[in-house]
């Protein structure tokens, strides 16, 4: 189970994305800059697979994965490898397009079921979906995605419905992560059950010169923020 939402900002935009994963499973290394080709990229890493979810980098470009959960209960394999090395290998790309000639060099039905979005330096993102059968690209018509293995309508119709709630209300979006509506469960989007819960949030800032990362490392209804990671915005060929 995973929540992605995403807001325009003047000049930028900003991005916010609750894990959520088994309980048994090993805890993330928090966000560190990572430098490539004079690309620099904030990423937390995956302790177990060595990859990512997520990533933001010094040209505004943005990059996170839920898993397809709809698919892979008709499609997985096993011996797969890690979806996480598709962000990971992804995430120093400079537009979108580049971003998405690295997707289709990995070979990206050798994976799982995902869905990938590319956001540009304008917060406006491209959505990847590999279903285990076609691999298609679109644009997003709402600000939000949902990951989840676990009553698919109904965890779907919950998150969905509130979000709309939030936005006409105009409240801010970090709290919406925060949220157990209608209460700590399965079907709230700070998630929480006996074998799983949200594992951690981030919020991504891309503003005109500055790009933030700031991470909860663990359930952000119940955890402070590290300190964000920071690099310069800058202008790449």
């Amino acid at each position: 189970m995973c929540t992605v939402t995403w807001e325009k900002k003047n000049l930028g935009y900003r991005l916010l994305f609750n894990r959520d994963e088994l309980s048994t499973r090993e805890k993330a290394l928090p966000p560190r800059v990572v430098e490539k080709s004079d690309i620099q990229t904030i990423m937390p890493i995956d302790s177990r697979a060595g990859g990512t979810w997520i990533s933001a980098n010094s040209a505004g470009i943005s990059i996170c994965l839920i898993n397809n959960y709809g698919a892979e209960k008709r499609i997985h394999s096993d011996t797969a490898p890690s979806r996480g090395d598709l962000v990971s290998s992804m995430a120093f790309a400079t537009t979108q397009n580049q971003a998405a000639e690295t997707l289709l060099d990995l070979k990206p039905q050798r994976f799982n079921p995902f869905d990938i979005f590319i956001f540009d330096a304008h917060g406006a993102p491209f959505r990847w979906r590999w279903d285990g059968v076609d691999l298609t690209t679109d644009t997003p018509n709402e600000n939000f995605a949902f990951s989840t293995g676990f009553d698919i309508d109904a965890v779907v119709s919950n998150r969905r419905n509130l979000y709309r709630q939030w936005q006409e209300q105009n409240r801010d979006l970090a709290d919406y992560h925060r949220s157990h509506i209608p209460q700590a469960s399965s079907y709230s989007v700070c998630m929480h059950r006996e074998d799983a819960r949200t594992q951690s949030m981030s919020e991504i800032y891309v503003e005109e010169k500055l790009v933030e990362f700031t991470y909860w490392p663990g359930p952000p209804c119940q955890t402070t923020a590290l300190p964000a990671v920071k690099i310069h915005r800058q202008q790449h060929e």
